[in-house]
């Protein structure tokens, strides 16, 4: 008797867990079969518009994106993501001005659109996890790597649906200032340049921070030097500025001789997205600079001596 309920017991067991895996195999497959009846959003740069990065090259493969979806006609706030697409984060599939962008979580973090109803999307590189109150901040202290500071933005331009035959278009722009000087020596310097040169850029905040609802920059962190180093030909990036009153540049040789100037009248204004060139000449006690101001393209040109 004792036999036959051990064995009863044990076959309800094996029925019980049989059924059991059954219902996790069935809800598998309801929720694969339910992703697999969405219609996955495909996102591509778009090369109408600025896409080149602030080193002059195209999209790297790998480089990450944050996306965020949101409500038809709304602005970006909690209120508003649609399907919680909430800083996703996506990446280059491959080099090139045109790259598409997927999902770095695989199935997890692929964005689908929402049964019905339009939505729209906003994008930012580079990704940052620490996203807070939709703000993100990059530092400009550290220019060792310039691709890691390019802080792009794509603003909702369209919206879409699941009946949308197309790629979303993220039209990126750059929203810091991209800098470059080209130097070069002159009376009473006999260092190479070539050996290598400092250029401190002092009076400026050290972090940008993008408010991903307006696209705004502020300044944010400390006023401290920006150091860019190279030889003849230098570049780095910095924030947007009206008031260069307390701005200068400073440029040390390896010879351990500075030359100063302050910024050039012929730059007004760093105006986000545009690329301010200056070709510098050192020379005792002085360095001669002129200067362009330009859109990734053509500009207009500024001649200044500081002294």
């Amino acid at each position: 008797m004792k036999r036959m309920n051990f064995l009863t017991m044990a076959t309800l067991v094996a029925s019980a867990m049989f059924i059991s895996c059954n219902n996790h195999d069935d809800e598998v497959g309801n929720n694969a079969n339910a992703k697999a009846n969405r219609v996955e959003v495909k996102f591509s740069a778009n090369t109408a518009q600025l896409t080149t990065r602030v080193s002059g090259t195209n999209w790297a493969a790998m480089d990450p994106i944050g996306i965020y979806m949101l409500k038809s006609n709304y602005t970006l706030n909690s209120d508003h993501i649609s399907e919680g697409v909430n800083n996703r984060r996506y990446m280059a599939d491959s080099d090139g001005s045109m790259p598409t962008f997927t999902p770095v979580d695989g199935m997890d973090g692929t964005i689908y659109y929402p049964t019905a109803g339009n939505v729209k999307f906003i994008a930012y590189y580079p990704y940052n996890a620490s996203v807070t109150n939709f703000e993100t901040t990059v530092s400009l202290a550290d220019q060792t790597d310039l691709s890691a500071i390019d802080l792009m933005y794509a603003a909702p331009t369209e919206e879409y649906s699941e009946d949308s035959e197309i790629p979303v278009a993220l039209t990126f722009k750059h929203k810091l200032v991209k800098l470059l000087f080209n130097l070069s020596n002159g009376a009473g310097v006999t260092t190479s340049v070539d050996q290598g040169i400092r250029v401190d850029i002092l009076g400026q905040k050290t972090q940008a921070t993008l408010n991903l609802s307006d696209a705004s920059v502020t300044p944010s962190g400390d006023t401290n030097a920006i150091m860019l180093e190279g030889g003849a030909t230098i570049q780095g990036i910095v924030l947007p500025n009206e008031n260069f009153s307390n701005m200068s540049f400073a440029f040390t040789n390896k010879a351990n001789e500075t030359f100063t100037s302050k910024i050039p009248d012929s730059s007004s204004n760093w105006e986000s997205g545009y690329m301010y060139t200056y070709h510098v000449t050192l020379q005792k006690n002085e360095a001669v600079i002129k200067g362009t101001i330009s859109a990734w393209g053509e500009g207009t040109n500024g001649t200044v001596t500081a002294k």
